[in-house]
């Protein structure tokens, strides 16, 4: 069972946010950042094994279905956070308090899924037999260069995601409300109506020819962002969202999902 990890995640990826009103510089909310999306990565093998283990052939599609009911969500939150944020923005410690309680319910949902799965034999593997499926991984050269192509795109989106809002806010002098409308209304709509097209394709297609597309689709979010703080021009970032919810709705399937394609009948985790 991998529930203390889960339990690691919780309390150190999320209840910390209870401290949020320790934050006084963005130093101390990387930090906080950090411990957020590092044991984030605790989630997806949970997650991968267990589409693995309960879902068939349409796994595309039942991962466009959950994640549409977590994104109506986010929504939601988005739209309300914004408002909150124009009307005093020296709330936000009470914001991100919040997650505290919303992750918890979240990592309660993962220890369900992981009661679900039958880990058999592999909760008792010796350390050589960890090592040999390292290994076996490592040697998988089609799976490394799957890897290595979503590290070098990770890296690039993680340089996007601190400057967007800031280029929102101070070029183009959206409010915070504005700004959750045009990133978390507009754009994660439209990523919610994709999301059904992208698990279907996924189901159906080669992965490399999805990985392909969504890639070719995102180059129009960084070169229109470009092209709005040089104008100073509203229209070009809302294009430049519409670039991104469609390539982004590819990427999302692919980086749930896209591993299940390599280990064939094997073990996921």
């Amino acid at each position: 069972r991998k529930k203390w990890l889960l339990i690691i995640g919780l309390v150190l990826g999320r209840l910390i946010f209870l401290g949020s009103f320790l934050i006084r510089s963005s130093g101390t909310f990387l930090i906080f950042l950090l411990l957020y999306h590092a044991l984030f990565a605790v989630q997806t093998p949970i997650l991968n094994n267990f589409f693995q283990t309960h879902i068939g052939r349409c796994r595309g599609q039942a991962f466009a279905v959950s994640r549409m009911a977590l994104m109506s969500l986010s929504i939601i939150t988005s739209l309300v956070v914004g408002r909150i944020l124009d009307l005093d923005p020296k709330l936000y410690p009470w914001l991100l308090s919040v997650v505290a309680f919303s992750g918890t319910v979240t990592y309660v949902i993962f220890i369900f899924l992981d009661d679900l799965i039958d880990y058999g034999k592999r909760a008792s593997v010796s350390t050589n037999e960890s090592l040999t499926e390292f290994r076996s991984m490592i040697s998988n050269r089609e799976f490394l260069m799957f890897e290595t192509v979503f590290m070098t795109y990770g890296l690039a989106f993680m340089m996007m995601v601190p400057a967007v809002p800031l280029m929102l806010l101070n070029i183009l002098n959206f409010t915070f409300f504005q700004m959750a409308q045009a990133t978390g209304l507009y754009s994660q709509l439209f990523i919610m109506l994709l999301l059904p097209l992208a698990g279907l394709i996924y189901d159906r297609i080669d992965v490399w020819r999805l990985w392909v597309a969504s890639l070719a689709l995102l180059l129009g979010y960084p070169l229109l962002m470009l092209a709005a703080y040089y104008t100073h021009m509203p229209t070009f970032a809302y294009a430049s969202l519409i670039f991104y919810s469609l390539g982004v709705t590819g990427v999302m399937v692919l980086w749930n999902l896209g591993s299940l394609r390599f280990v064939g009948g094997g073990d996921s985790l």
